[in-house]
């Protein structure tokens, strides 16, 4: 575990999730300077502190409108390896986290529609049934994620890659490359993208800045070992009695404020909550579990809490392309 400083802390929590900005301006915003923000860079890559960078889509904006979460049981631990190697260039898997407790593994996956989606868990079940003891699937029909405020992210901004869009984008083959490419590298320099896709810089510039203003690439996200960092990724499996629109307010609205939640999402099905946090300390876990309890005590709930292992290990935003 490396002990960090704030400066630290307030870098990675800026480059866990932004728009690819230059160096230059993250050192303006940091008030460091930018041989600083480019030396520690290197330093965090270079001791697997930040595992690589990967872009931020919404999906519905490329018709790919249903995302799942799919936790597994395996029958033996035995299976865990070559499990996770045989399903790692799965067409519709975007990550795999390694889960401590009840399951041991969730796959976050996307698919063009609910009849896919159908089919495609299906056969995967089907193909792994003697590996498989139980699974279950997580369909979310609201999400959002937040900067990591734990870490001095002061920024009011958020994000969510399911909401419905009624607006469909066409992209050129250039386009699609350039996804290609930061889907492998969601820092790769402007110089490196023009070359790859033979495009001038400017253009691909201006690709790039419609992909943005198009509203399908969100962002850009640092895969950071918070195992390294010293910090625990926990999920709260939460199940509500009813939710109301008055509900998802509130939980919007104190996730929003909660330190350090990063992500929620509603399920159809009980549990029908979902919190994502990440803490140093069980204390910090103990405490978020207590404002929740506190924050909701009106309501008929149950909290099981789903320790993360490992976040971001095979992480693959367009798996499809």
């Amino acid at each position: 575990m490396k002990e960090l400083k704030e400066k630290d802390l307030r870098l990675l929590a800026y480059l866990y999730s932004h728009n690819r900005e230059p160096l230059t301006k993250i050192a303006k915003n940091l008030k460091i300077s930018r041989q600083q923000v480019e030396y520690k860079l290197k330093e965090y890559l270079d001791n697997k502190l930040i595992e690589g960078f990967i872009p931020i889509i919404n999906y519905p904006k490329l018709n790919y409108n249903s995302f799942c979460i799919l936790l597994i049981k395996l029958k033996k631990q035995s299976y865990l390896k070559q499990f996770q190697e045989t399903i790692k260039n799965n067409a519709n898997k975007i990550n795999t986290v390694e889960i401590l407790g009840k399951y041991d593994l969730g796959l976050a996956m996307i698919f063009k529609n609910e009849q896919e989606k159908n089919q495609e868990i299906l056969k995967l079940l089907e193909k792994y049934k003697t590996q498989i003891e139980s699974n279950v699937i997580i369909s979310p029909y609201k999400m959002q994620s937040y900067p990591l405020k734990f870490a001095g992210n002061k920024s009011e901004s958020s994000y969510s890659q399911i909401e419905n869009s009624e607006k469909i984008i066409k992209l050129d083959e250039k386009e699609l490359n350039i996804l290609k490419i930061l889907n492998k590298n969601g820092r790769a320099k402007l110089l490196a993208i023009a070359t790859k896709t033979n495009l001038s810089p400017e253009l691909a510039f201006y690709k790039i800045k419609k992909l943005e203003k198009e509203k399908i690439l969100l962002g850009t996200r640092a895969i950071l070992n918070m195992e390294k960092l010293g910090f625990h990724y926990t999920i709260l499996q939460i199940s509500l009695k009813n939710i109301s629109n008055e509900l998802t307010k509130k939980v919007e609205a104190f996730c929003k404020n909660q330190t350090h939640i990063e992500t929620f999402y509603f399920n159809i099905e009980k549990p029908n909550l979902y919190i994502q946090l990440f803490h140093k300390t069980e204390e910090q876990l103990r405490n978020t579990i207590e404002e929740i309890k506190e924050a909701f005590s009106e309501q008929e709930m149950s909290i099981e809490i789903l320790p993360i292992k490992s976040e971001g290990k095979q992480a693959n935003p367009l798996p499809f392309l």
